[in-house]
């Protein structure tokens, strides 16, 4: 394999894994009811997460590049048929706006727990982010994002094995204080399945119409598909590694908005310091993939329109995030969503089933292989 396709196979894993690493993962919060509140069982949450992905984003990279979708939420169409694929159109497109505002709240939660700033100024210095990104247009995005998304990971990663190596001999005592009920932590489910199940069909609809578009402009798409695949089982992997540093510590951070942040400062101030930069800079790679998505889905990308969209999208995305606490906003709004991406991922399983079918009763009976029509949308 060429450089070229590894320097395209790194940078498409940097942006699935960086448009992974939003608010909730990156401050800790999404982790904190996914992960730890299930113990050990955590590792299966992130089993389940790798399992679903990977499957959806082979699918939604395979049919856009089949299929040549001019705007990634014809994705829906192809696998759910044209009314029912509408509805979930706008009802991802409506949960990728609702996952921004959680972006902005983390935003502003992050510097008004690190640095004391009032919540507000984070959460408008966030848009204002975002909002300028997306003017500039998908590829640009994938540019951004795609560079910035090793170098979270590898921040991440640092704070959770600095804080095992010094606290991991708690991990053993702390799980059956959490298994037990004692420890008040928000969960995400009754139990680790569900919660992987939501935890995967929520990613799988914020990246849905983002992997189709990619696969529809990417050639060869094996660099694609190489690539998200190693950023799913290394996001699903961390996921896992920071759950269990969060356990060593769970007196430490139960409760609080921002756990990682608290990991970090423990650690040293100073880099507590800089990792709050770091957890702002998580956020604003899932927070423009987001706001893209939804607005590409209101208006032509790189039109008039498409950039006065995401400035009003950005402005009414401000007003809300300041409004609800960052920690319900995840609680309801991932959760709640997660499962309506374990809808479509029914309607993905059973669509991909039949096209098996279709194949081997073409093979079968000796003729050669016609693809059915592009789907039309």
């Amino acid at each position: 394999m060429g450089k070229n396709n590894w320097r395209q196979i790194i940078t498409f894993m940097g942006a699935v894994l960086a448009y992974m690493m939003g608010s909730g993962f990156a401050t800790g919060q999404e982790l904190l009811q996914y992960y730890v509140s299930y113990g050990y069982q955590g590792i299966l949450v992130g089993i389940t997460l790798a399992a679903i992905l990977i499957f959806a984003n082979w699918g939604f990279a395979k049919t856009g590049h089949q299929e040549g979708f001019n705007k990634g939420s014809e994705i829906f169409n192809y696998y759910c048929g044209d009314k029912t694929g509408k509805i979930f159109d706008w009802f991802t497109t409506l949960f990728c706006f609702m996952s921004f505002i959680v972006m902005l709240a983390g935003a502003g939660s992050t510097l008004e727990q690190q640095y004391r700033l009032p919540l507000i100024i984070g959460v408008i210095a966030m848009a204002i982010f975002a909002a300028l990104t997306v003017s500039c247009g998908l590829n640009s995005l994938v540019e951004i994002i795609g560079k910035v998304g090793p170098i979270l990971a590898i921040c991440v990663l640092l704070i959770g094995i600095i804080t095992l190596i010094c606290h991991g001999v708690n991990i053993e005592s702390n799980i059956p204080r959490i298994d037990s009920g004692e420890l008040p932590l928000l969960k995400a489910s009754n139990n680790w399945f569900l919660a992987g199940i939501s935890n995967g069909g929520m990613s799988l609809l914020i990246l849905a119409g983002f992997m189709a578009k990619l696969g529809s402009t990417t050639t060869p798409l094996r660099p694609l598909m190489t690539g998200q695949t190693l950023g799913i089982l290394l996001y699903a992997a961390i996921s896992v590694l920071i759950g269990f540093a969060l356990i060593s510590q769970v007196d430490f951070i139960a409760g609080a908005q921002i756990p990682n942040l608290l990991l970090a400062n423990d650690i040293s101030p100073l880099l507590g310091y800089l990792f709050g930069l770091v957890i702002f800079a998580a956020i604003y790679t899932t927070a423009c993939p987001l706001l893209w998505t939804t607005a590409s889905r209101i208006a032509e990308e790189g039109s008039v329109t498409f950039k006065l969209v995401t400035c009003i999208l950005a402005i009414v995305g401000v007003i809300l995030a300041i409004s609800v606490p960052f920690d319900i906003l995840i609680n309801y709004i991932y959760v709640l969503n997660g499962y309506g991406g374990a809808i479509f991922l029914i309607f993905m399983i059973l669509k991909e089933i039949r096209v098996a079918l279709y194949h081997l009763i073409i093979k079968a009976l000796g003729k050669r292989y016609t693809p059915p029509p592009k789907h039309k949308g």
